[in-house]
């Protein structure tokens, strides 16, 4: 259950709940759901588990963050950007201060997406990005 929900790049809440009651009915005590998706992203992505799931399981977004968007959306640029502005959230280049970049790729070489990781900045898919929104 911890590999489908981490499909994405991104934990929601919703998500994390789900997995902290299947871990309760199993029994493996409150931090099983921690553990199975520490193990999940172990599988995924040897040596970046813990800061993997730290920047997937904790991105939220509160008005004047800025998210930055890199690569060619399914979404034109400007509906993204309308999006994130009614939204309350802002929009422009890569700086320390940015959230999130939204990438078409995560796996981007961008130059964005370089800064982006030298950063820590979490790096999510449209999909995640439209959940994350709620839309």
């Amino acid at each position: 259950l911890a590999m489908i929900a981490l499909d994405d790049g991104v934990i929601t809440e919703a998500e994390r709940r789900d997995l902290g009651r299947v871990a309760s009915l199993l029994g493996l005590g409150s931090d099983g759901a921690d553990k199975a998706l520490t193990q999940a992203l172990a599988r995924l992505e040897p040596g970046l588990a813990t800061t993997a799931l730290t920047m997937t399981s904790l991105i939220s977004l509160d008005p004047g963050d800025r998210v930055v968007f890199t690569g060619d959306m399914r979404r034109p640029r400007d509906e993204w950007e309308e999006l994130v502005h009614r939204r309350g959230l802002t929009t422009g280049s890569i700086t320390r201060k940015t959230k999130v970049l939204v990438a078409a790729d995560p796996n981007s070489l961008s130059g964005k997406a370089a800064k982006a990781r030298d950063y820590g900045i979490p790096i999510i898919t449209e999909d995640a990005f439209e959940r994350l929104l709620g839309e």
